[in-house]
């Protein structure tokens, strides 16, 4: 396999996986809100596929600086930091805020993003 059908395999597997990240931040932020303790067993998966997902992303990178130049992951560990930092803080609120909100929203770019390369 060369590098070019091996960015476009993970560009679709990043296409077929994050939809359940997105739906992951508002389970987590439901269940938070209802106080439901079951999040935290649901978020630490997440955090698993957040980080698949990040270095993808980065072997993507790595392998062709022309590939994902939208993606900035630079500004994707900072709102990863911000989600650490409540979590860290147990401001509970504000986590299910970042993740329903914040992280949501990025993850949504970042599909539309990989979606748009996919199909040029």
């Amino acid at each position: 396999m060369n590098h070019q059908e091996l960015i476009y395999e993970t560009k679709k597997s990043c296409e077929e996986y994050l939809p359940k990240l997105i739906q992951a931040c508002d389970i987590i932020s439901e269940k938070i809100q209802m106080n439901d303790v079951e999040w935290f067993n649901i978020y630490e998966l997440f955090l698993e596929g957040l980080s698949w997902f990040v270095s993808a992303v980065q072997g993507i990178k790595d392998v062709s600086r022309n590939e994902l130049k939208e993606i900035d992951m630079k500004e994707f560990n900072i709102l990863l930091k911000k989600v650490e930092e409540t979590l860290s803080n147990k401001d509970y609120v504000t986590l299910a805020d970042l993740l329903e909100y914040e992280l949501k929203e990025k993850l949504n770019e970042y599909l539309e993003i990989i979606k748009r390369d996919i199909d040029v």
